[in-house]
């Protein structure tokens, strides 16, 4: 982003989104570390953002789409659309109130 200032200019870089394909940690469930949460065959339907969804439900059950959507950096509309996607092919179910309830891992 290029932006002028008093006798000069200003550029601010952002650091570009890395796809949770691209992380790299020896404990990541995505790269095949030793602490892996969630193995997903290959005729599964879902895809590696609603993967990182499920493992972040494994780890913590009272978690919200909105944390899911901050921890991820995906939108929170891509976020509940990964959630729904979750329920439909029952993956994920919710068990008591939106409130005081939790997320149980079916599959």
């Amino acid at each position: 982003k290029f932006e002028e200032v008093f006798n000069g200019f200003k550029v601010t870089l952002y650091k570009e989104k890395l796809d949770v394909g691209e992380r790299v940690g020896e404990n990541d469930p995505l790269n095949g570390g030793e602490n892996d949460t969630l193995n997903v065959g290959e005729n599964d339907p879902l895809n590696v953002r609603q993967i990182e969804v499920l493992n972040l439900i494994k780890q913590n059950k009272k978690i919200t789409k909105e944390e899911v959507a901050i921890i991820t950096k995906f939108s929170i509309e891509t976020t509940k659309r990964d959630f729904n996607i979750l329920i439909k092919n029952n993956y994920i179910k919710r068990i008591g109130s939106k409130k005081g309830g939790f997320w149980e891992v079916i599959k």
